[in-house]
């Protein structure tokens, strides 16, 4: 549920992170106090870091996704070969 939260707060405020004149720092703060009027305690660089960490847990569960859709691709066209050879 913490999680959500902070995947969703950090979405609202996403033209204030890619603001030049605002400080990330700043929103993470925000992005603080707003998940501590929900229940959660949690001070910005914690925010910051959790987000972090689920983006990098994301991407990696992305790319080894993908790469065990390649190597499916890879050992059925490879089971093809070896059938179509075999005459299996």
């Amino acid at each position: 549920m913490k999680q959500m939260l902070l995947i969703y707060l950090t979405k609202q405020m996403a033209e204030e992170f890619q603001s030049p004149v605002i400080k990330k720092v700043e929103v993470w703060k925000r992005i603080a106090s707003e998940m501590s009027e929900k229940g959660y305690d949690f001070g910005a660089e914690a925010c910051d870091n959790k987000f972090r960490q689920l983006k990098h847990r994301f991407v990696w569960v992305l790319v080894f996704t993908f790469l065990g859709w390649v190597r499916l691709v890879q050992l059925k066209h490879l089971l093809c070969l070896v059938f179509l050879d075999t005459g299996l």
